[in-house]
């Protein structure tokens, strides 16, 4: 998935120069991904172990921000999510709120 994105941002960049565009373009991307996990399911959500979420001791994400997103546009009351221990916060984390 990451490698998917990089990728794609990379053309993207390549592709555009509008920012406001690629911005776009981005958030499209994103809400496809979620969409594709909501749609799939079946497929991911009753195997923690397979697809982890994991975050940090400062409350980041770190693997599995789109199935999180997609959990909580499925409306589910409990989620299992790993925890790992990092030296730092990651730095420029400081994503938007969407709900």
């Amino acid at each position: 998935m990451d490698q998917d994105y990089v990728s794609f941002v990379d053309e993207v960049a390549k592709s555009i120069q509008d920012p406001n565009e690629i911005d776009r373009l981005v958030h499209e991307y994103h809400n496809e991904r979620i969409a594709e996990l909501v749609r799939a399911k079946e497929d991911w959500l009753d195997k923690p172990d397979s697809w982890p979420i994991k975050a940090n001791q400062f409350n980041q994400v770190i693997e599995g921000n789109h199935r999180l997103r997609a959990i909580r546009y499925l409306e589910l009351d409990e989620v299992e999510i790993s925890f790992v221990q990092e030296a730092a916060p990651r730095f420029g984390y400081d994503l938007p709120e969407i709900w």
